[in-house]
C-alpha cells in the first residue's frame, strides 16, 4: 500500500551549527518531509537532497523577522508547515493532516529534556499568509492580521525531541547570546515577555538569578497578554519561581485557574514545606491522587520520576527540594528558629531590599536571601518605621495608639511573627547598640 504524500514541510533556521543542523535535517527526511533551511550565515550550505530548500536570511539578533523571512521566502504546494529548531529532531509523524478545519495554528509533542515529563509548543500551523512570528526572542506564532489567534489545537501523532539542554557549556552559550539580544530588544522598549525571560534565564545560570527578575518576567507576561490578547506566556515558570522565594500568590492564583497544572502546585508544596517545615495536607492529598491516577496537564513540565509516586516518595522529594532553599526553616537550627524575640531589640532595615508592588501587594526582596515578604497595610507601616530603627514595643505602640485599644496577646504574637520573618529573611538586623 503506497503512503499518502507528506501533508506539511519542516521549516528550519541555522546559524552554522552544522552538526545539530543535520540531525534535524535527516530527522525529517527519514519520514519523507521536504525542508526550508533558513542559513542566517553568509557561507554555502554543506547538505545537499531532493528534500531540502536553502534559502538566505538575513541576521538582525531577531528571532521572529528571521523566521518570518524564511516564511515568506517558503513556495511549498504543503497546506502545512512545522517549525523546529536546529536543536532538534522530529520523532514521528502521522500520514493524515489534522481533522480540525477551524484552528490556524496546532500545539506538537514535544520532550524538553530528558527527566522531565513532556510539555507542548505551538510549532504546526497552516500554510496561511496571515501566520506571523512575535517576538525577538522566545517566539510565539500570531497573525498579521492582528485578529485573535483561533483555539490552539493539539495535533496527536506528531512529536519533535529538543536536544538543546543535553551540554551544559553550550547551553550557557545560549544562554549568554539570547541574554544579549534580550538586552537589545529591552532597550527598544519591546515589550515582548521573551526577553525578559531571557534575562532572568541568563542571570539564574550565574548563579545571580532573583525574585526581582521573576517578578519582572510574570508582570511583562501579564501586561502584553492584557494589551494583545495573546495567552499568558511564561507565567508558570514565573510564579513557580517566585513561589521558590516565598511569594506563593501568582502560583496560589494559577492553582486556581488550572489544578492539574501539577508544576504550579508541586512548588507550592515546597514553598510551603519551606516555610513551615511541614505538608499542606488538602493539596498534597489532591497531587498524589494525580501522580498515581496519571492526571495533568501536559503543557507543564514536572519530573518524571515523580509518576505514580508513593506517599513517602512524594513527602521525600518535597523536603529535598525545600531544602535547597536558603531561606527554608529546614537550613536553621531549631533554636534559632525557635529563639524568642526581645521587644526592647530595636532593628533597622537591612541595606538593599528593594520595594515593589505587584496588584495590592507590597513586597520585600531580599538580595541576600532571595527570599520574598509581602507585607499588608499595617506591615507598610512598621517598615517605614524600621528605616529609622524600631522595636517590636515601638510598633506595639503604634499600632495601640491607631485602634485605641490594648494590643491583645494576639495581636502581639503576630506581631513577634513579623519580625522574626523579616530577620530570617535578612530584611532587618539588629541594631547595635
Amino acid at each position: 500500500m503506497t503512503s499518502p504524500p507528506p501533508f506539511l514541510d519542516v521549516c528550519v533556521l541555522s546559524h552554522g551549527n552544522w552538526s545539530d543542523t543535520e540531525r534535524a535535517l535527516r530527522s525529517a527526511w527519514r519520514l519523507g518531509l521536504h525542508v526550508h533551511l533558513g542559513l542566517t550565515v553568509g557561507v554555502a550550505c554543506p547538505f545537499s537532497n531532493p528534500l531540502l530548500r536553502v534559502h538566505h536570511c538575513v541576521w538582525v539578533d531577531d528571532f521572529a523577522a528571521a523566521r518570518n523571512e524564511l516564511l515568506d521566502k517558503i513556495d511549498s504546494e504543503r497546506a502545512f508547515l512545522l517549525w523546529i529548531d536546529s536543536d532538534e529532531e522530529v520523532l514521528c509523524c502521522p500520514s493524515e493532516p489534522p481533522a480540525d478545519d477551524a484552528s490556524l495554528i496546532f500545539d506538537v509533542k514535544m520532550s524538553i529534556k530528558r527527566g522531565l515529563t513532556s510539555s507542548k509548543r505551538a510549532s504546526l500551523h497552516r500554510n496561511d499568509h496571515d501566520v506571523r512570528w512575535v517576538g525577538t526572542i522566545h517566539e510565539r506564532l500570531g497573525r498579521v492580521s492582528g485578529l485573535p489567534v483561533p483555539p490552539i489545537r493539539a495535533f496527536p501523532g506528531l512529536a519533535i525531541l529538543h536536544h538543546g539542554y543535553d551540554d551544559e557549556d553550550l547551553m550557557l552559550r545560549k544562554l549568554l547570546r539570547n541574554a544579549a539580544i534580550a538586552d537589545a530588544a529591552l532597550a527598544r522598549d519591546d515589550d515582548y515577555p521573551g526577553a525578559a525571560t531571557s534575562v532572568a534565564h541568563k542571570r539564574v545560570a550565574l548563579g545571580e538569578g532573583s525574585a526581582h527578575d521573576w517578578l519582572g518576567v510574570y508582570k511583562s507576561s501579564e501586561q502584553y497578554a492584557r494589551k494583545h490578547g495573546y495567552p499568558l506566556d511564561n507565567r508558570c515558570e514565573a510564579a513557580s519561581a517566585l513561589a521558590f522565594c516565598g511569594y506563593t500568590r501568582p502560583a496560589e492564583h494559577m492553582s486556581v485557574q488550572n489544578p492539574l497544572n501539577l508544576q504550579i502546585q508541586l512548588s507550592l508544596l515546597v514553598a510551603h514545606h519551606a516555610r513551615t517545615g511541614g505538608a499542606e495536607p488538602e493539596r498534597f492529598e489532591f497531587v498524589l491522587t494525580c501522580l498515581q491516577r496519571i492526571l495533568w496537564d501536559d503543557r507543564f513540565l514536572f519530573d518524571l520520576t515523580l509518576i505514580n509516586a508513593s506517599r513517602q516518595g512524594l513527602a521525600d522529594y518535597i523536603a529535598k527540594e525545600s531544602s535547597r532553599l536558603g531561606w527554608s526553616v529546614g537550613r536553621k537550627p531549631s533554636q534559632e528558629r525557635n529563639a524568642a524575640m526581645a521587644e526592647q531589640k530595636t532593628f533597622i532595615q537591612s541595606r538593599g531590599i528593594l520595594l515593589e508592588t505587584f496588584e495590592d501587594d507590597t513586597l520585600l526582596l531580599s538580595p541576600l536571601t532571595n527570599q520574598v515578604v509581602s507585607l499588608n497595610a499595617t506591615g507598610r507601616v512598621f517598615w517605614d518605621a524600621l528605616a529609622s530603627g524600631a522595636s517590636i514595643e515601638d510598633c506595639a505602640e503604634m499600632l495601640t495608639e491607631a485602634t485605641g485599644e490594648p494590643l491583645t496577646d494576639a495581636a502581639l504574637s503576630q506581631l513577634r511573627s513579623f519580625f522574626r520573618e523579616l530577620v530570617d529573611s535578612g530584611m532587618i538586623f539588629e541594631e547595635e547598640a
